[in-house]
C-alpha cells in the first residue's frame, strides 16, 4: 500500500509538470512511464494568447499500483500568470466531482465550489498566490525566476522553491533538444492539514517530492524526472501538433 501511494504521487506530479507547456497555441501529448511501462497518456491544449491551459488524462494500465485517473483540468490566468478560475472535472476511484476555484487577489480571498457533494467555502490567499498549474505554466513560458512562490494547496498555502540549473541537450522521441533545466521542491507554510480534493493536488504537494524539468527554448516541457523517497517516474513527449 505504501509503495502504491508513492507511485501515485510520482505519476500525478508528472501530470502537473505537463502544464509547463508551449508559448504558442499547440496540442501536446505525453506518455507517463514507471517501471519501464507506459501507464498513462496526457493531452494538453494551451494558448498563451488566450491565457488558458487545458489538460485531459487517460490511464493505460489500471491495477493496485496504478489507479485509474481520467481527469480534466482547465486554468484561466491573467498576464501575470495569476489564476482567475481553476476547474477540475474529477473521474477517479470513489470520486466523481467538479471543483471550481475562483481567485480574488485584490482582496486576498479564494472561493471553492464542489458539485458532488454540493458545498462551497472561501479561504485566505496572498496577493501572489497561484495554483500549481499556473505556476508551472509560468515556468514553462520562461517568466519565472529562481526563488520562492506561494501555491494554493486546496485552501492551505505551500512554498514552491524553484532553482535553475543551466542548459542540457536531451534526446527525445522527437529528436534532440537544448533545454533549460529547473528543479522544484515544496514546503507547507502552515500546520493545517491539506484537505483532499483530487489525487493530483493531494500527492504533488509533499516535502519529499524532488522534480527535475527540462524545457525547450520555445517553452515546451520535453521531459521530467520525479523522485519521491526511493521511487521515481518520468514522462516523455510523444507528439506536438498545432
Amino acid at each position: 500500500m505504501f509503495r502504491s501511494k508513492q507511485l501515485i504521487a510520482l505519476i500525478l506530479i508528472s501530470l502537473w509538470l505537463a502544464f509547463a507547456t508551449a508559448a504558442q497555441a499547440l496540442t501536446i501529448e505525453y506518455n507517463i512511464r514507471s517501471f519501464g511501462l507506459n501507464i498513462a497518456t496526457i493531452s494538453i491544449n494551451s494558448d498563451p494568447q488566450q491565457n488558458f491551459v487545458a489538460v485531459q488524462t487517460k490511464s493505460l494500465i489500471t491495477n493496485a499500483l496504478f489507479p485509474e485517473i481520467n481527469n480534466c483540468y482547465r486554468i484561466d490566468f491573467n498576464g501575470a500568470y495569476l489564476p482567475q478560475t481553476y476547474v477540475r472535472e474529477i473521474d477517479q476511484k470513489k470520486v466523481d466531482d467538479t471543483v471550481t476555484v475562483t481567485y480574488d487577489h485584490k482582496n486576498k480571498r479564494a472561493g471553492m465550489n464542489h458539485r458532488n457533494p454540493r458545498k462551497s467555502y472561501s479561504y485566505d490567499i496572498t496577493s501572489d498566490t497561484r495554483d500549481f498549474f499556473s505556476f508551472m505554466t509560468m515556468v514553462g513560458f520562461g517568466k519565472a525566476r529562481a526563488g520562492d512562490y506561494v501555491i494554493d494547496g486546496n485552501g492551505t498555502l505551500w512554498k514552491a522553491s524553484l532553482s535553475y540549473h543551466g542548459r542540457e541537450t536531451i534526446k527525445t522521441a522527437l529528436g534532440n533538444y537544448s533545454c533549460r533545466l529547473y528543479k522544484v521542491q515544496f514546503e507547507p507554510l502552515c500546520d493545517e492539514k491539506m484537505q483532499y480534493v483530487d489525487m493530483v493536488t493531494h500527492n504533488v504537494l509533499n516535502k519529499a517530492s524532488r522534480v527535475s524539468l527540462w524545457i525547450s527554448d520555445d517553452g515546451i516541457a520535453m521531459r521530467s524526472v520525479v523522485r519521491k523517497n526511493a521511487l521515481s517516474a518520468s514522462w516523455e513527449i510523444k507528439e506536438i501538433r498545432p
